[in-house]
């Protein structure tokens, strides 16, 4: 099969305003084929893995909690499991309870599920970044920001991850327009996480460097015509279009 990329690509994939977010960043800086495809050409996955059906219930559940009453209601809660639960109630308690023990307590909710966005002029390129936010708490002269993973806890270092880089700088400009300090905690309620990594609140130094970091991703997109893949198993064998990537490195399935 021919590669997408067996030539190289114009310029106008591109649009005058580079689109930014958490979940881009990430695909740039891991794989500039999964990039090409997926945001540039928008193509359907191929090898599509299990839809997250049970992360969407629990972020929907935890937000109407949180909006409607409390995640340390019972009544509340046994209530929002029996309409979102499809026969696995225990379960999805776990995911609450865990929850339970990182909420903030006498905090002032600051929405849920909240849309951010922030455009970026000078110097060029243009870029936009946006992202939706978890949950946001006010307390102590600060604002607390939450990001919900529902699967195994892989990041150690918020400071490092270009996802809650990328978020930070989106957020930071909420926070200063409140008069607060920006804090940033991923929770990772899943039965088979660890420990959360530490939680991270961005100096002014740092969010400078990060939109930096955000413009020049931008202005590497703008020149990327190439699009190589990673060619690592670790990566292609998650990948939704390691059929159709002539850089794919598979690690087969050991046999049963």
């Amino acid at each position: 099969m021919t590669s997408p990329t067996s030539a190289a690509l114009p310029a106008k994939l591109h649009g005058s305003i580079t689109p930014l977010s958490p979940t881009t960043a990430w695909r740039w800086a891991r794989c500039r084929r999964l990039y090409l495809l997926k945001n540039l050409l928008q193509l359907p996955a191929v090898d599509p893995g299990s839809w997250n059906e049970e992360g969407l219930r629990i972020h929907a559940i935890l937000h109407q909690l949180h909006r409607d009453a409390s995640c340390r209601d019972a009544h509340a809660v046994d209530d929002m499991v029996a309409s979102y639960s499809l026969g696995d109630d225990d379960r999805i308690r776990g995911f609450i309870a865990r929850h339970r023990t990182r909420c903030p307590d006498d905090a002032d909710y600051d929405g849920g599920e909240v849309p951010l966005a922030r455009f970026h002029r000078e110097p060029p390129p243009l870029f936009t970044a946006s992202a939706t936010i978890d949950a946001l708490w006010i307390h102590d002269g600060v604002l607390d920001a939450r990001d919900y993973k529902t699967g195994a806890a892989t990041i150690t270092d918020l400071s490092h991850d270009v996802r809650a880089r990328t978020q930070a700088w989106l957020l930071s400009r909420r926070a200063q327009a409140k008069g607060l300090r920006l804090r940033l905690r991923y929770e990772f309620l899943g039965p088979e996480a660890d420990e959360d990594p530490p939680h991270w609140e961005p100096d002014a130094e740092e969010l400078l460097a990060i939109e930096e970091e955000l413009r020049t991703t931008a202005e590497q997109m703008r020149a990327e015509r190439d699009f190589v893949g990673v060619a690592d198993a670790t990566i292609c064998n998650w990948c939704e279009y390691k059929s159709i990537c002539s850089d794919a490195v598979v690690r087969e399935k050991p046999a049963s």
